[in-house]
C-alpha cells in the first residue's frame, strides 16, 4: 500500500511539473490565424443563449461565414474557448482572419486577437494536457507496466508536435485529449461496451479526423478484449446503442443539425470535401509536388510529418515573416525541436517501427485482456494511417496529430525493449569474457 501511494505521488508530481513547463510556454507559441478563427467562432456559445435558432443550419444561408464554419469544424473546441471566455468575462471577436489579405490589413481590421484574448483561449484547451498524461500513462501500464507506462507519458510529454499544436487556440489539444480518452476506455468498459460511444464521439466533435476511433471502438465490442464474451446477440444490441448514442451526442453539441439533420449533414461532407479540394488545388497551382497524390507519397508525407519535420509554426509561408521573432524566442528552448530532424527523428522512427513489430509478438505471452488490447491499438494504428492516407492529400502538419498517441506508444516499447536487449548483451559479455586474463 505504501508502494502504491509513493508512486501515486510521484506520478502527480511530474505530471504537476511537465504540466507547469508546459503551461508556462503557452503566450510565446508563434501565432496561427486559425486561432482567430476558432475564438470568432466561440461566441456561438453566446448565441445558443440568447438565440439557438441563428445557429440552425438554413440552405438560404449556405453564404455565411459562421454557417461555413459550423458545416466545416468540430464544435469543442469553440465551445471550450467560448467557456474559458466566460469565465475571465472576454467578448469574441467580431472580425474573422480573411485569408484572401496579408497581415496588415487583417490586423487593421481587428482580426488579430489581443494577447489577454489568445492567452485565454489557449489556456482553455491546453489545460487538458495534464490529464492527457495520465491517461496515457494507464494505456502505458495497461500494456506492459510501470516502465512502459513512464516511458509512454515521457514520449507524449516532449512530443514536439504536442509542444506547438496542443498550445494554440486549435482543435489540436481537444483532438489528442479526446482520443487518449477513447483509447484508454477501451480497457475500462468490462460492462455495458456501448458506452464507448461517449468518448468516440467527443473525439469526433473534437476533430473529424479522429473518426476511425469509432471504428476501433465497434471493433472492441464486437470482439471483447475481457474473458467473458457476451453474446452475439448482445453485443449486436451494443453495436446498435453505440451507434444510437454516437449520433445522439453529435446532435447535441451541433445545434446547427438541429433543424434538417440529413441535409445538414450532407452539406457538411460536401463542405469538408470541397474545402479539400480546393486546398489542394491552390496549393499545387503554387507548387504541384506540395500536393500528395499519389498513396506513397501520402506514405511518405505521413512518415515525414510525423518523425523528421521541424515543427511548423504555419500551414503557408504568407504570414510567417510576421511571426518570425516570436519562432525564433519558441525555438529557443532546445525541448521544443531535439527530437526532430533526419537523425534524432530517423532514430524515434526505428525505435516506434520496431515497437510496433515487436507488441504483437510479445502480446503472445500476455493474459487475454491485454493481449486483445494491444492488438486493438495495433490494428487501430494501422487503420488510422489507412483512412488518413486515403482521404488527405494535404500536406499539413498538424494533420498527422490523431497518430501521436499510437506513435507514443510505439515509441515507449520500442525504447523499453532496446533497453533489455542492450542490458542482455551487456550482461552476456560480462559472463562470457572474449579474452581471459
Amino acid at each position: 500500500m505504501k508502494t502504491i501511494r509513493a508512486n501515486n505521488w510521484l506520478l502527480s508530481i511530474v505530471i504537476l511539473l511537465l504540466s507547469i513547463g508546459y503551461l508556462l510556454r503557452v503566450p510565446i507559441v508563434p501565432f496561427h490565424p486559425d486561432e482567430q478563427t476558432q475564438l470568432f467562432m466561440s461566441g456561438d456559445l453566446e448565441q445558443f443563449f440568447r438565440n439557438p435558432r441563428e445557429l440552425f443550419w438554413d440552405p438560404e444561408r449556405e453564404q455565411d461565414i459562421r454557417q461555413q464554419y459550423r458545416e466545416l469544424d468540430a464544435p469543442i473546441t469553440r465551445l471550450l474557448l467560448g467557456l474559458g471566455r466566460q469565465l475571465t468575462g472576454l467578448s469574441a471577436p467580431t472580425v474573422d482572419w480573411d485569408w484572401t489579405k496579408d497581415w496588415n490589413y487583417n490586423e487593421r481590421a481587428g482580426a488579430v486577437p489581443s494577447q489577454t484574448l489568445l492567452v485565454t483561449g489557449r489556456l482553455s484547451v491546453a489545460l487538458l494536457f495534464p490529464i492527457s498524461l495520465l491517461l496515457i500513462f494507464r494505456i502505458g501500464h495497461a500494456i506492459g507496466g510501470k516502465t512502459i507506462a513512464w516511458l509512454t507519458m515521457l514520449s507524449l510529454a516532449s512530443n514536439a508536435l504536442v509542444l506547438l499544436h496542443t498550445r494554440r487556440a486549435m482543435a489540436e489539444s481537444a483532438l489528442l485529449f479526446t482520443s487518449i480518452l477513447t483509447l484508454w476506455t477501451l480497457k475500462q468498459l468490462k460492462q455495458n461496451a456501448y458506452l464507448l460511444a461517449i468518448p468516440a464521439a467527443l473525439a469526433f466533435n473534437a476533430k473529424q479526423s479522429n473518426a476511425p476511433l469509432a471504428l476501433i471502438c465497434l471493433i472492441a465490442i464486437l470482439f471483447p478484449l475481457f474473458e467473458k464474451t457476451p453474446s452475439l446477440k448482445k453485443r449486436l444490441l451494443w453495436v446498435a446503442l453505440f451507434v444510437f448514442l454516437f449520433v445522439a451526442i453529435t446532435l447535441v453539441l451541433n445545434p446547427f443539425l438541429w433543424s434538417d439533420p440529413l441535409n445538414a449533414t450532407l452539406a457538411a461532407w460536401l463542405a469538408r470535401k470541397d474545402l479539400i479540394q480546393r486546398q489542394a488545388t491552390v496549393l499545387a497551382l503554387g507548387n504541384p509536388h506540395l500536393v500528395w497524390e499519389t498513396i506513397p507519397e501520402r506514405i511518405l508525407g505521413l512518415f515525414i510529418h510525423l518523425f523528421l519535420s521541424p515543427p511548423a509554426i504555419g500551414d503557408v509561408a504568407n504570414y510567417l515573416e510576421q511571426t518570425r521573432s516570436s519562432e525564433t524566442i519558441y525555438f529557443s528552448n532546445p525541448m521544443t525541436w531535439i527530437s526532430r530532424g533526419f537523425i534524432a527523428g530517423t532514430f524515434v522512427a526505428i525505435l516506434t517501427f520496431y515497437g510496433f513489430i515487436i507488441a504483437p509478438l510479445q502480446a503472445r505471452h500476455a493474459d487475454r485482456s491485454s493481449r486483445r488490447y494491444i492488438l486493438l491499438l495495433w490494428a487501430g494504428t494501422l487503420i488510422q494511417i489507412a483512412v488518413q492516407v486515403y482521404l488527405i492529400p494535404l500536406p499539413f502538419q498538424r494533420y498527422v496529430m490523431p497518430l501521436v498517441p499510437f506513435a507514443c506508444v510505439w515509441l515507449a516499447l520500442g525504447f523499453y525493449n532496446l533497453g533489455r536487449l542492450l542490458s542482455g548483451i551487456l550482461h552476456h559479455s560480462k559472463s562470457n569474457p572474449i579474452f581471459e586474463k
